[in-house]
Parts: C-alpha cells; sequence; structure tokens
C-alpha cells in the first residue's frame, strides 16, 4: 500500500476509547481484537477481524482506504468515523479544496477518501442508512428544521444539540446537511460536522472553516451552533450515529464562535 494511499487514523482516540470500553482483561486493542472475532462469527457479512499487529500497523502508518476496513473499525468501538479520521494527517488543513472537491462530485473510486464520501457526499436519501444498518445495526438518528425566509432573514439561528450519553466517555458526532426547498434540485448537501468528546468540541465547515474549543472543567452537555438564515427557503437535516435532541432558537440568542459559513443561498 502506498503512502499516498494511507487513510491516517486518529491514534490517541482509538486508543483511549479501547481502553474505555475494554477495561478489564483483554485489555485495549487486545480486546478490541477478540470482541472483533466473535462479531464476526456471528455475522459473517461483518467486516473481516484484523490482528493486533494489523490495528497497531493502521494506528502507525495508515490503514487500507476500503470502506469495510475503516468502518468496521469504527462500528466496534460504536463511534461515528469521523470521530477516528485524523484530519491534519489527510491533508484537511493544507489540501482541502482537493478533498471538497472529491465529496461533491462523489470521485469514482475515491481513493483513499471513499470510506467516508458515501457519509458526505450530495444524494436524495441523506444519510445514508444502508451503510449504518450494515456496519451498526441500526439507522441514523435524524431531526429536520426550516427557514421558510417568510418573516425575518439575514439572521442567525441558534441550534442546540445535547445527548443522553456523556460525551465524557464517548466521542459524540453530527452532521448537518441542507438543501433549497423550492428549488427542483433536492440532493441534500454537506454543510459540516460537529464533534465533542472529553470537553472539547470541534467544527468543521463544509467552507473549510475549523473551530476548537476545549472547557476548562469537562462537562456532558451538548453545545451550541450557529447557521445562518438568509432569503432563501432553506430545508436543514441534523443527522447523528447515536441518539440527540435539537432545538432551533431564531433568532440568536448565543455567543457562540461554532458557526456555519458561508449561508446556504447559492
Amino acid at each position: 500500500m502506498s503512502k499516498k494511499n494511507r487513510l491516517f487514523l486518529d491514534k490517541p482516540t482509538i486508543l483511549e476509547l479501547s481502553t474505555i470500553l475494554w477495561s478489564s482483561r483483554p485489555k485495549g486493542i487486545d480486546g478490541l481484537v477478540g470482541d472483533w472475532v466473535a462479531r464476526c462469527e456471528h455475522n459473517t457479512k461483518f467486516p473481516k477481524a484484523r490482528t493486533r499487529s494489523a490495528i497497531y500497523d493502521w494506528l502507525n502508518n495508515g490503514a487500507p482506504p476500503e470502506t469495510d476496513a475503516v468502518l468496521g473499525l469504527a462500528a466496534m468501538l460504536d463511534t461515528d468515523p469521523l470521530t477516528i479520521f485524523d484530519f491534519e494527517r489527510n491533508g484537511y488543513f493544507n489540501n482541502f479544496s482537493k478533498l471538497r472537491e472529491q465529496i461533491y462530485y462523489h470521485i469514482v473510486g475515491g481513493g483513499r477518501f471513499r470510506s467516508i464520501l458515501d457519509l458526505m457526499a450530495p444524494r436524495h436519501m441523506w444519510p445514508n442508512d444502508g451503510l449504518a444498518k450494515k456496519f451498526y445495526g441500526r439507522t441514523w438518528t435524524k431531526e429536520g428544521f426550516e427557514h421558510r425566509a417568510d418573516k425575518l432573514v439575514n439572521d442567525y439561528a441558534d441550534v442546540h444539540i445535547s445527548f443522553p450519553q456523556s460525551t465524557r466517555f464517548a466521542p459524540r458526532c453530527i452532521h448537518i446537511a441542507y438543501r433549497r426547498a423550492n428549488s427542483r434540485d433536492k440532493l441534500w448537501r454537506y454543510y459540516g460536522t460537529v464533534q465533542k468528546f472529553r470537553g472539547k468540541t470541534r467544527l468543521f465547515s463544509e467552507s473549510g472553516a475549523y473551530v476548537e474549543e476545549t472547557e476548562t472543567e469537562p462537562a456532558n452537555e451538548g453545545f451550541v451552533l450557529k447557521t445562518y438564515y438568509g432569503a432563501t427557503h432553506v430545508e436543514f437535516r441534523i443527522a447523528s450515529l447515536h441518539e440527540f435532541n435539537c432545538k432551533v432558537v431564531f433568532p440568536s440568542e448565543s455567543d457562540t464562535d461554532f458557526l456555519f459559513e458561508p449561508d446556504p443561498r447559492h
């Protein structure tokens, strides 16, 4: 596997999650490997189990880009695939325009990012429930809201996200997409992602914007993000592989830095 084709993984997060999920013998990666074998024996359609040495090779040198390999590991950790995606080593910050092109045109083959393109690419049915069922055994949790542009316009809305389960012990991740309600084009387009784990919240926007905030004292609460309400009737959809609650407040009353720009008016 050539270096340029490797998909780099977030090694610290994977090791920490393995320690949390497999806290007794066999511990950590050893426990992960054993349970992966057991899951394959129970479900022959689940991705092939990897050995301990193979997983450590992935962590140190990058994983094969095949969808089954990467999503199988994420499913074993019961986490969103983007929470184990090493944004910096994969060139998100230095080569965002190239990644954005792959997302929007869903390039055939997809290179090393093809394991996440089905999540992020524009589609009529978003997110991909078939992918979630295959790997996680459940569909996405989804919430929708819209800006009808018939009253107040050109202001921001607060979107409050909370999770029933603690974000101190398991990463939580939401993805947001939008589409123009009155357009013939009914494709949902990826707008961005927000992650929270251990008191750190990170926003990755479709525009390439990145915002990170770390709480002084890690809390279990969710976060507030902002999105622009312009002069166009727009529908929004939020999706997560884990249960969440959503409340929208318009116009905005918060001072959050988690802002999605540019607004989806074009």
